[in-house]
């Protein structure tokens, strides 16, 4: 067997991530699985960092809090409540339905499968000088399409945030249509 040998500052990260996951937990044991703004003001994050914590550690905490199985079957419940409804993420409005196309346990990341669903959503234009646009139309528009689906797809990454902040599993789209 190896002995491992580190340096101090590396001894004195150890002991400050372990010092603050055991914060968290007994946060979350106390309040409930979240990560959001309010627990990063509360524990005082600044610029994304918490001495040499970042946000991918917190969710990472989080996913081993919950366990492995545990924080997959949150996932699922969340991700199966289909359609997941997106309204007024910077003028649009629309839903989306999404399945788990492969999850890594392992590091914690599951790939979706993405179709948003074209009928009955739109998008507010009137800050860029235009009109409310059927979303369907406002995609296969030739000056604008390109950045209407950049911009949905977008929205959709938030939303799948707020899942990951609720798992600790992080989310990655490996298909998106529009249909």
């Amino acid at each position: 067997m190896k002995n491992l040998i580190i340096n101090e500052q590396q001894y004195e990260n150890l002991m400050g991530n372990i010092s603050h996951k055991k914060m968290f937990f007994k946060y979350w044991d106390k309040f409930g699985g979240k990560v959001d703004d309010n627990f990063y003001k509360l524990f005082g994050f600044k610029n994304t960092k918490l001495d040499n914590i970042n946000k991918s550690d917190v969710i990472r905490f989080l996913r081993e809090w919950y366990g492995n199985d545990k924080a997959y079957d949150k996932l699922k419940t969340l991700i199966e409540k289909n359609p997941h409804v997106v309204n007024n993420c910077g003028g649009y409005n629309f839903k989306f339905a999404t399945d788990i196309d492969e999850y890594n346990q392992e590091d914690g990341s599951a790939y979706l499968n993405i179709v948003v669903l074209l009928n009955n959503s739109y998008v507010d234009l009137s800050l860029m000088g235009g009109d409310v646009m059927d979303l369907k139309d406002a995609i296969k528009d030739d000056e604008i399409g390109w950045e209407i689906r950049n911009e949905v797809q977008d929205c959709v990454v938030d939303y799948l945030d707020e899942i990951t902040n609720q798992t600790g599993i992080h989310l990655t789209i490996s298909h998106l249509e529009h249909i």
